[in-house]
């Protein structure tokens, strides 16, 4: 090909590129505005639509139709992707969607389910991919080899197919493929936690630097993909598996607060660019094989049909077979939820790329080959997502899943029922006064009757059902996504280091599936104080030799930072069931509440209540919410929610908070006399505690304070520089330094 004739196919793949772009904004348009024209949602997910759309193109394209110009004038740019490297697609698509997947996952779930997921990720996919291997040899009409056919059934079993090596020509004996295996799994999984602890590790040097802390997990994944795939051999799939689980599990944590919000919708960004090419690319793809292909005809398509139904009745199987255990491991499994997994068998993203790679290999078997499998491999995809996607939603809420408890709906209603009050009353008082800011002074006076009916929300109109009693298990499970909240915002405030959260949320979510029995968050996270206890022991029973100092030094030190770590903790466990009990208090009297909260600020050394109850009363809050105003509307709220519903429900509702109030004091209590102890016998390890954290908060403010200024226009960007910089200097220097904590 010419030089010419590459630019223009370079610059038509990129044309392609921005159609689909566009095609996938257009389609979000159209879903959004979709809700106002009083019709029922878009029943088809995003993902399908783009690979209906991809089909049009294609078939337009081919035709020479209306979008031909996409191909230029003497390449398309369908053509130009139909030519690309496989290892090109694998290395750009496959560590973001499988990250950006992993970095969703939730890490206590994960533990808990782990030995369902195993059974599921490992026998039942070895099931499935057994199964549709022997309909792929014997049951359709190609007389493919085993190789072709075990080819399929790994790609359609959402594995990482190993089977690429035999496709390739080697000869392998059973020996090898076992030992290759193996090392493939386990040294992939093997590398992905090491390039997530490195990962890590790098995320706690930075400090309020949203691009470059990005940057660490976006380098890690892809040089973890090329290290693997490239160089050692291994299975690049389970080791980005592996990163993302250390990353969600352990490193996670530690991105600074002002990047963590970043971070998440850069991932969202680039998942959903990846899919929405991948979709649409397989549909353009899919589309100029059936136009141009000799190979596909019309009994393609049937047995593209028969292989869906084939793959359900599969996964079925599968999981049938393994109900027995997975009804007894983890969380369990019940009727419901093994009809749940069956029907969300969908094939996406993942199986496209991996038959997209096979397609553009000319050493994956013939042309006709590649060519079918990658058809049959595509409308896996559409079918599944069409039918199975569109109905998911609809066969949760037949079988309840998407109830709410009643607790949930006596929430709901009171918020709404506030919230409409309050609109009414802020436009009351609006009219009244006839003013509401600096507008109405130039501009005159609104259309009143128009503002009424521009913000009416009706949002107590949206409501059905009547309201339901507060169980007290529901009741255990706010208290603790309340606690889990301000677990959160403390480590924000530089706090609590990532360390002692991922301590203190592991014992939330552990108390979190005992709730049915009892709220023991306390004895949960009491369970993981046990190495100070072993420290104190192994310095006791080393000999006094001098030989031996360097022993006893390494021993104290790790005491020291277990000390100060289970001060931490308890210190944040105490102040966090404060402030849950406080909520409490609120639900059943509102003098209550206001007596708890005055407790807690005396009893907190100097905390003060706003937007949690533990920031320290250091200089003026610069933040620009009214937080007295917003919690006399969730005092608001809160009074609803019990007066919602008939005296039977009230009291069944007052009982229920009386007993976990009383479980959260009690909690409470146990806590602060472990930390009264602690304090006692380490007293200088309260101090540097509490040193560290004043310092830093200290300084935290000065920061925002500063960036307030400079964003006021009161300061320029040179004037307050170097205060700046000398600031967020010493807050890493300290946050390295209390990063033990």
């Amino acid at each position: 090909m010419s030089e010419a004739s590459q630019s223009a196919s370079a610059v038509a793949a990129v044309y392609f590129v921005v159609v689909s772009i566009l095609i996938g904004l257009a389609t979000l348009i159209v879903a959004g505005l979709w809700p106002s024209t009083r019709l029922p949602s878009l029943p088809i997910p995003y993902t399908a639509l783009q690979l209906i759309f991809g089909l049009l193109v294609g078939f337009c394209n081919v035709a020479g139709g209306a979008v031909a110009y996409i191909s230029g004038r003497s390449c398309s740019g369908i053509t130009a992707w139909q030519n690309i490297n496989a290892s090109l697609i694998f290395a750009v698509f496959l560590p973001t969607l499988v990250m950006a997947s992993a970095l969703e996952l939730n890490w206590h779930m994960l533990k808990r389910a782990w030995a369902n997921v195993s059974l599921l990720a490992f026998v039942g996919t070895f099931i499935n991919a057994v199964l549709i291997t022997i309909v792929g040899r014997f049951v359709m009409p190609y007389s493919w080899s085993w190789s072709e056919a075990s080819l399929l059934g790994s790609i359609l079993s959402a594995t990482d197919p190993i089977a690429e090596k035999w496709q390739a020509g080697e000869r392998l004996t059973a020996g090898s493929v076992i030992g290759f295996t193996f090392k493939a799994s386990f040294g992939g999984a093997g590398m992905g936690i090491a390039f997530g602890l490195g990962a890590a590790l790098l995320l706690a040097l930075m400090f309020n630097n949203p691009v470059g802390e990005l940057w660490v997990i976006v380098v890690a994944s892809y040089s973890l993909f090329m290290v693997t795939d490239e160089i050692l051999g291994l299975s690049a799939l389970l080791a980005l598996v592996a990163c993302g689980m250390v990353l969600i599990g352990f490193g996670r944590a530690f991105i600074s607060p002002q990047a963590q919000p970043f971070c998440r919708h850069w991932w969202r960004w680039a998942d959903w660019t990846a899919n929405t090419l991948i979709f649409f690319l397989s549909g353009a793809l899919i589309a100029s094989e059936v136009y141009k292909s000799s190979t596909l005809t019309g009994k393609d398509w049937g047995w593209a049909v028969a292989l869906w139904a084939f793959m359900q009745a599969i996964r079925a199987a599968g999981i049938a077979l393994l109900y027995p255990l997975c009804s007894r491991l983890g969380y369990g499994m019940n009727w419901r939820d093994a009809l749940v997994m069956t029907w969300a068998g969908l094939r996406g993203a993942v199986g496209l790329v991996l038959a997209l790679s096979v397609r553009n290999s000319d050493d994956m078997g013939s042309l006709e080959f590649r060519e079918r499998l990658f058809f049959f491999v595509g409308l896996q995809a559409l079918l599944t997502v069409v039918l199975q996607g569109s109905t998911m939603r609809p066969l949760l809420r037949v079988l309840g899943y998407l109830d709410l408890s009643g607790a949930e709906r006596a929430v709901q209603r009171a918020a709404a029922q506030a919230v409409d009050q309050y609109g009414k009353q802020a436009e009351g008082a609006a009219e009244h006064h006839r003013t509401i800011g600096p507008w109405q002074a130039l501009l005159g006076e609104p259309d009143w009757k128009q503002v009424d009916e521009l913000g009416e929300l009706g949002v107590e109109r949206l409501l059905e059902g009547r309201p339901g009693e507060a169980a007290t298990t529901d009741l255990r499970t706010r208290v603790l996504c309340i606690t889990l909240g301000a677990f959160g915002e403390m480590v924000d405030a530089q706090f609590l280091s990532p360390p002692t959260y991922n301590r203190l949320k592991d014992a939330t979510d552990a108390a979190m599936d005992g709730v049915a029995t009892g709220l023991d968050s306390w004895s949960c996270l009491q369970s993981s104080f046990g190495w100070l206890a072993r420290l104190q022991a192994l310095q006791a029973r080393l000999p006094r030799r001098r030989w031996l100092s360097w022993a006893h030094a390494l021993v104290g030190a790790a005491r020291h930072v277990a000390t100060d770590r289970e001060v931490a903790a308890t210190t944040a466990f105490v102040l966090a069931q404060r402030y849950a009990a406080a909520q409490l208090a609120a639900l059943l009297d509102a003098e209550a509440a206001v007596q708890q909260g005055k407790g807690m600020d005396g009893g907190a050394g100097g905390m003060v209540t706003g937007t949690t109850g533990w920031r320290p009363l250091l200089l003026t809050d610069v933040e620009d919410i009214d937080w007295a105003h917003r919690d006399a509307l969730l005092a608001d709220v809160l009074r609803s929610f019990r007066r919602t519903g008939g005296p039977e429900n009230e009291q069944l509702r007052v009982h229920a908070l009386e007993t976990v109030l009383a479980e959260v004091r009690q909690a409470e209590a146990a806590a602060m006399a472990h930390l009264q102890a602690l304090c006692e016998a380490h007293p200088r390890s309260a101090q540097r505690v509490v040193t560290l954290q004043t310092a830093i908060a200290l300084l935290d403010r000065k920061v925002d304070l500063l960036a307030a200024l400079q964003s006021a226009g009161m300061l320029e960007a040179r004037e307050v520089g170097p205060a700046h910089a000398t600031a967020l200097r010493r807050v890493r220097a300290l946050r390295l330094f209390h990063a033990h904590l």
